[in-house]
């Protein structure tokens, strides 16, 4: 909905047509959001776009395969991983 309110212009130059947002303060920003966007799609990098499965940050999957699951490994990786040792050797000894 924020999207459709903020102005963004056509800027062309030697490597084809981009957004530059326009405006002032908040609808600047959004502005700029939404010119990223659409750049990252026109580049084919938004299926790198993701939501951690832990914290439900946004992050960008840089993996080969494109099967990030978590932000990072240092804080939600460990979490994760942790959490599933714990499950298994609860499983195994009972």
């Amino acid at each position: 909905r924020l999207s459709r309110k903020v102005e963004v212009r056509i800027a062309f130059g030697a490597a084809g047509a981009t957004l530059v947002p326009a405006g002032a303060g908040r609808d600047r920003a959004i502005a700029a959001i939404v010119a990223s966007v659409y750049d990252g799609m026109q580049q084919g990098l938004w299926p790198r776009l993701k939501t951690c499965e832990f914290c439900g940050w946004a992050f960008f999957d840089t993996s080969k395969n494109r099967s990030a699951r978590w932000c990072t490994m240092q804080i939600c990786g460990t979490k994760v991983k942790g959490a599933r040792y714990r499950q298994k050797k609860r499983a195994t000894a009972e």
